[in-house]
């Protein structure tokens, strides 16, 4: 677990660790990367959009991620999508403290310490997640750009740089549509398919 604390409101909380993907050249991949920092700039009267990768297993999609965080000089989170995850765990857990003097301790999740970071937060095999437990992300998606936590007992707006992308199998959709309320936020979807030969 990470030792690297922060303070929300008068709690405080453990920092989940970013992910740092090796350095390899990635060839073949100018067209989805540079839509996806496209996707990702803001103006005074714009926000940036959360794109949704969309292909094969295998495919490159993750790869595509990690490289857009290291042109943008970004920490990336990642969260892994299954359909076991809830609501709360998108947001915060708790867990038993070691320090003799607390009962608990909060540990936030990845986007929420991308939002409070300024980083980015990838959500991977997102098609895997249920409907309810997506919601609290309809309020970091939309101009609101916050989450609220019943473990914390506060709302969490994001940092200014905060960026956000998700990437998830054409099979997963085919078998399981992400709720209109999700596909609506996440835009442009990026379809990823092979790369020419060349």
């Amino acid at each position: 677990m990470s030792k690297e604390i922060a303070q929300i409101c008068n709690k405080t909380v453990y920092l989940s660790q970013p992910y740092h993907a090796p350095a390899s050249e990635i060839v073949g991949r100018d067209q989805e990367m540079t839509r996806i920092l496209a996707a990702w700039m803001s103006g005074s009267s714009s926000c940036y959009l959360s794109p949704l990768l969309l292909g094969e297993p295998g495919i490159g999609k993750n790869r595509i991620v990690y490289e857009c965080a290291r042109l943008c000089a970004k920490e990336l989170y990642i969260c892994q999508g299954h359909e076991e995850i809830s609501a709360e765990d998108l947001i915060c857990a708790v867990r038993f403290s070691d320090d003799p003097g607390k009962k608990m301790d909060y540990i936030v999740s990845p986007l929420v310490t991308a939002m409070l970071r300024g980083g980015i937060c990838f959500i991977d095999e997102i098609g895997k997640i249920r409907p309810k437990a997506l919601a609290p992300l309809v309020s970091v998606l939309d101009e609101r750009r916050y989450i609220d936590s019943v473990l914390l007992g506060e709302r969490v707006y994001a940092h200014p740089g905060f960026r956000f992308v998700a990437a998830t199998n054409s099979d997963d959709l085919d078998e399981n549509p992400l709720p209109n309320f999700m596909r609506s936020r996440l835009r442009p979807v990026i379809t990823v398919d092979y790369p020419r030969r060349e």
